[in-house]
């Protein structure tokens, strides 16, 4: 008969014993004596016996020398197992940080810097770090439960491949759990932490009450930002034209509320004005001076993604003192590309910015002298370019010829009309400039005006 031994084996690590030995022990011992079998007068052989000691745990074996083989061969799989279960968890982990690294070397270094895409950056990182840790947790939970379920085939199977069913389901749960839908709703989770940050806790430090209804305006217009972002396929996505896409969001955002700050009558009305505007191609406005028509307006009409507001003045120094005070209210930091520029004959500033002041005489000259002027129109999307002639009460002659110009392009080139939209201002307006264009065929035309 073979000797009978007891022999200690030592220094198995915590993780092992825990979570795959301690539950298993007798089905290992039955495995030794269904494959080892002896006398029935040694029942009590083989014998398994765990301790822990100085925080690692020795296993105490008492069997056949066939026995104590066939047990270093389990150990052995049970340890490949807890092996491979520990790089499961921390592949799964490099997945994650991989994806984040991308991610984050495009936010950082790619996207036009902006302070308040610096704040989104900052805002969507620390979700996305606080997410990592969440999903690490229950990943490892998984895992870990999966592996131990596993336990039973390494007691019994010599040709078990522990990391080949480790590396199947570590695949079909990155497959059915993506990061990519997480990074999703964290995305709309920072959006609307930006708003609280920026907008919604600073209406705590207002030193005037802002009116109710400019309130309401704000929230209509933030709301839909929510929804656009919500909704448009172009923000899915954590490319670098993704999060170009979502910066213009925030600039947008913050346009309506640097608009709201500013408190000038007009904001009151601003989506009845704007909806008109959309859904027309010329629409008449009619308000009082200091109303916020010819600077509040072009901001509220960028925010609504137009590519570009072109507004024409009467003289030189309205064209550079406008724009001055749309630069100074709608930025919050010089180093930012300007919003609105200026053209007067023989000078400009900011040319390429999407609000242009000019001279009407320039406007005059260019609608007169380029042939492809409207032509060449930059196109976004389907929001055309917006001519807002402004001052119009004033009726120089250069006025009256570019209503003139712009009546007989609407008239003679229909398909212009995708491409521009007209406003026309004034504190006073002749009821024969709309009149003018309500007699061009299948032309849209509204009118605006808020009371004095």
């Amino acid at each position: 008969m073979n000797e009978i031994k007891a022999t200690d084996y030592d220094n198995i690590e915590p993780i092992v014993a825990q979570v795959f030995l301690l539950s298993k022990i007798k089905q290992i011992t039955n495995h030794l004596k269904a494959k080892y079998p002896l006398d029935d007068y040694f029942i009590a052989i083989p014998n398994i016996i765990i301790a822990e000691k100085d925080a690692v745990y020795c296993l105490s074996v008492t069997g056949v020398q066939a026995h104590h083989d066939e047990f270093k061969l389990v150990l052995k799989r049970i340890q490949t197992l807890s092996n491979v279960t520990q790089s499961a968890k921390v592949f799964y982990q490099n997945v994650l940080n991989r994806i984040v690294t991308s991610i984050t070397q495009i936010m950082v270094k790619k996207v036009p810097f902006s302070h308040d895409w610096q704040s989104y950056t900052r805002i969507f990182q620390q979700l996305v770090e606080n997410k990592i840790q969440d999903l690490i947790k229950v990943f490892d939970e998984y895992i870990t439960r999966e592996s131990k379920e596993l336990t039973d085939h390494c007691i019994t199977d010599v040709h078990f491949k522990s990391w080949a069913q480790l590396r199947i389901l570590t695949n079909r749960y990155l497959q059915k759990n993506a990061f990519t839908s997480e990074l999703e709703a964290l995305k709309h989770i920072a959006f609307e932490e930006f708003i609280k940050q920026k907008i919604s806790s600073q209406q705590l430090k207002f030193e005037k009450k802002p009116s109710k209804k400019s309130l309401e305006i704000l929230n209509e217009f933030i709301n839909k930002i929510k929804k656009e972002f919500k909704q448009n396929k172009q923000y899915t996505g954590c490319d670098l034209q993704q999060f170009k896409q979502i910066l213009k969001l925030l600039q947008r955002t913050m346009l309506y509320y640097r608009c709201f700050l500013l408190q000038l009558p007009l904001y009151e009305s601003a989506k009845e004005l704007l909806d008109k505007i959309e859904k027309n191609n010329v629409v008449t406005v009619a308000t009082s001076t200091g109303s916020g028509k010819s600077s509040l307006l072009p901001a509220l009409l960028i925010a609504e993604d137009y590519v570009k507001v072109v507004v024409t003045q009467p003289r030189r120094l309205p064209c550079t003192s406008i724009c001055r005070r749309v630069n100074e209210t709608m930025l919050v930091n010089r180093s930012e590309s300007k919003l609105a520029g200026w053209a007067v004959s023989g000078d400009q500033r900011d040319i390429d910015a999407r609000i242009i002041y000019l001279t009407d005489g320039l406007l005059k000259k260019r609608l007169l002298n380029y042939k492809n002027f409207i032509k060449n129109l930059p196109d976004n999307n389907n929001k055309p370019t917006v001519f807002f002639l402004d001052e119009v009460h004033e009726r120089s002659i250069n006025i009256d010829l570019c209503i003139a110009l712009f009546a007989r392009l609407l008239t003679e080139k229909p398909e212009i009309r995708s491409k521009l939209k007209i406003i026309i201002s004034s504190a006073t307006l002749d009821p024969t400039v709309p009149k003018l264009f309500h007699q061009i065929p299948q032309l849209k035309v509204d009118e605006f005006a808020k009371p004095m």
